[in-house]
């Protein structure tokens, strides 16, 4: 009786954790909106242009990467636009980074970086190794 009553019980528990899905809190579509409401078009690989707003890198209001052994961060407030192009094992991608100041600045940014932004249709998610573009609207610059 009581591998019976065990039995039911852990079959009872294990549809009651299956049930409780993702209870993160957030509702299904929104995206992690960033300090500052920054403004970009996104170009992917399919040449699909997208433009959003609360545009962000992992949640993040700027671009890390690596420069030579450095770990480099550039916040969007001094981006321009960032050209992405698949590099070596595809782990990560070449981001060649044009800032405001006409300064050219090549880092190495994880290819499975998520991109994150707003539009008028509802919200965007893609990742950094599906975009060749990224222009930064100058308005909140």
């Amino acid at each position: 009786m009581k591998r019976l009553s065990l039995f039911l019980l852990m079959v009872l528990l294990a549809i009651f954790m299956i049930g409780m899905g993702n209870l993160t809190g957030k509702p299904g579509g929104s995206i992690p909106l960033p300090d500052k409401d920054f403004k970009a078009t996104i170009t992917d690989v399919n040449s699909v242009k997208t433009t959003c707003s609360y545009f962000s890198i992992n949640g993040k209001d700027y671009l890390k990467g690596m420069r030579g052994a450095a770990t480099v961060t550039i916040p969007f407030e001094k981006i321009a636009v960032i050209k992405i192009r698949i590099f070596g094992d595809e782990k990560d991608v070449e981001a060649e980074v044009m800032l405001l100041d006409d300064q050219n600045i090549t880092l190495y940014v994880d290819s499975n970086s998520d991109i994150y932004g707003k539009t008028d249709f509802g919200t965007v998610q893609i990742k950094m190794r599906d975009i060749t573009t990224i222009e930064f609207s100058n308005e909140e610059k």
